[in-house]
């Protein structure tokens, strides 16, 4: 494949703009922050391979270049700091590797991110690990992303991860969202949350879907500008999806 296309950092890439292909109202935003970094002009390669009547093994290379913005805020945190996004363009090399069988899946994701303008150089290497799949009555779900950052002074590592368990009855899906984020030596602190919510399937593609979460940041957050440390802050959301 050539052209525009899409790395598969998280194992919901694919479809994050639909939010009717999933159950949550919003995917936890401490392992799916790296969405500016999924699109990229490039091209990639994917070898197929059958294991057994069920089971199949995809192995995809890619490379190319992501137009990305990253948003900056001038420190310290105030009420009064100034926002802006920098455009950095980076050039893209990785791999992503998948395994399904039946209603279970598992993905392993290795990016390299590299910048070339003098003036903001960025280098990103990127893991990612995600499980997906039903344990008894449950649907459950693992990810885990790690960034490391070799060209910054301490070379600082940021690690995410994320548990959904949802249950399906009738038109009502229930589910539960555990999650945190620890940006070592990137002045952002730690982050995590729980939040419960509903999924209502009016029909077969609209989904009606509430949330309460429970968010408590650490010396900072990136969730949050200019939020006191060690805030616990409620977060509602209301999400109504339909496919056309």
């Amino acid at each position: 494949r050539a052209g525009y296309l899409r790395n598969y950092l998280v194992l919901d890439a694919q479809y994050l703009d639909i939010g009717d292909t999933y159950t949550p109202a919003r995917l936890p935003p401490e392992v799916y922050f790296s969405t500016n970094l999924l699109d990229y002009y490039g091209g990639s390669t994917t070898r197929y391979f059958e294991l057994g009547r069920s089971a199949e093994l995809s192995a995809e290379f890619f490379a190319g270049r992501t137009d990305t913005h990253i948003r900056l805020i001038s420190l310290p945190k105030t009420p009064s700091s100034q926002i802006r996004y920098a455009n950095v363009p980076l050039d893209l090399v990785g791999g992503n590797f998948r395994l399904d069988s039946g209603p279970y899946s598992a993905q392993v994701n290795l990016s390299r991110y590299r910048g070339n303008d003098p003036n903001f150089s960025l280098a990103v290497n990127t893991r990612s690990v995600g499980l997906r799949g039903p344990i008894g009555r449950i649907n459950g779900r693992i990810e885990y992303f790690r960034a490391d950052y070799p060209e910054i002074a301490g070379r600082p590592t940021a690690t995410s991860g994320a548990v959904i368990l949802e249950q399906t009855l009738g038109k009502y899906t229930p589910y539960l969202s555990l999650a945190f984020s620890d940006y070592l030596e990137l002045n952002t602190g730690k982050n995590n949350s729980v939040a419960v919510g509903m999924a209502y399937s009016l029909e077969t593609l609209t989904k009606l879907k509430g949330e309460v979460a429970r968010i408590r940041t650490g010396a900072d957050s990136f969730l949050f500008d200019s939020i006191p440390a060690d805030r616990q802050v409620n977060v509602l959301t209301l999400s109504f999806s339909r496919i056309f």
